[in-house]
């Protein structure tokens, strides 16, 4: 069955942004990136003695920023969409809530599924 576009676009913004944005915070935890910026972050996570409430934390603010981002496109009537497709904000009754549920966007398509309660 082929996917929606409201679908395609959810797939692409759980892996291509929140799981990239998720994955590069745990390069940097993990001591992955060789920058001085994220030598320096990790550092300074290193410091922490709870990770498992960090990784949290990080989840819910990328969640949190996606939600925001979304909302942003419902309330502007912005139109957002692939090239001869249809406006995918108007293709859903709320796209803000898309990314969360049983049947959201993060239970479907991310890696990190575990921030959804």
């Amino acid at each position: 069955m082929k996917k929606s576009d409201l679908d395609r676009f959810g797939e692409l913004l759980i892996k291509e942004v929140r799981d990239s944005a998720f994955e590069r915070y745990l390069m940097i935890k993990e001591g992955k990136l060789k920058s001085n910026i994220a030598k320096e972050m990790k550092k300074n996570i290193d410091l922490i003695n709870n990770k498992e409430l960090l990784d949290q934390i990080v989840l819910d603010v990328i969640d949190s920023s996606l939600f925001r981002f979304l909302r942003m496109l419902e309330e502007n009537d912005l139109h957002i969409g692939f090239l001869d497709g249809p406006n995918i904000v108007n293709e859903s009754d709320g796209i803000s809530g898309e990314i969360f549920g049983e049947d959201g966007w993060v239970k479907l398509y991310s890696e990190f599924k575990e921030s959804i309660r």
